[in-house]
């Protein structure tokens, strides 16, 4: 039995299947999305009966056979890694890992809008600390924007500062239209979710505005343990 099953712990949709066989009431009998890749299959004739008898049976809510389908190769890809050894589900599950996963890169939309502008202003603007430990805004202009697409960095340039951010702090991008009216720069204003504090002459402290909230959406219906 391999200890690690990749169909652990999702959805049971052959219990989800059965629920709609047997309109259950109150239970769950939401389909599972077909989205993906379209593939022909030839059953043999008892088989296709069986499932074309599945589907009409399922009004409550209508399944298609697509839907039949997914919901029994689900249940038998489970039931396989269950019968399988170690060795045989993990060079199964890294043969289609490569595959599978596409290998996305976060910071990319982000640092592809930041190239279409060449002047950045801060919003909230950067603050500065006054006599009497009062803060006021600082207006510089940033003429450069820095990213490092691999590790999501951003280092602005301009009046003869520097300040390292992460593409993490940018919550949206503002065109400056009124700016860009006026001269033949690209405006845009970067809103953050961090504040920029300047502490002495050449010093500039980054300082988080919120905590992070951190959503976790939970699925409906049966799930599967997560070891088999």
């Amino acid at each position: 039995m391999a200890l690690n099953n990749p169909m652990a712990g999702g959805p049971d949709y052959a219990g989800v299947l059965r629920n709609a066989l047997e309109n259950k009431p109150g239970a769950y009998a939401v389909p599972p999305s077909t989205g993906g890749e379209q593939v022909s299959i030839r059953l043999p004739e008892f088989t296709g009966a069986l499932i074309d008898a599945i589907t009409a049976r399922c009004q409550r809510p209508v399944w298609n056979r697509s839907q039949v389908l997914n919901a029994l190769i689900d249940r038998g890809l489970y039931d396989l890694f269950n019968l399988l050894g170690d060795k045989t589900a993990k060079a199964l599950v890294d043969d289609i890992a490569s595959k599978t996963v596409p290998k996305i890169n976060p910071f990319a939309g982000m640092a592809d809008r930041l190239r279409q502008f060449n002047r950045f202003r801060l919003y909230p603007a950067m603050q500065e600390r006054k006599p009497g430990g009062l803060f006021g805004e600082l207006e510089v202009v940033w003429t450069s924007a820095e990213v490092d697409e691999v590790t999501g960095a951003l280092k602005l340039s301009g009046d003869g500062w520097s300040l390292p951010l992460h593409l993490s702090h940018l919550v949206d991008l503002v065109r400056d239209t009124t700016r860009d009216a006026a001269d033949a720069f690209k405006n845009v204003y970067l809103q953050l979710n961090v504040a920029v504090v300047r502490q002495g002459r050449n010093t500039l402290k980054v300082i988080p505005l919120h905590p992070t909230a951190l959503e976790s959406t939970q699925g409906k219906g049966p799930h599967r343990p997560r070891k088999a």
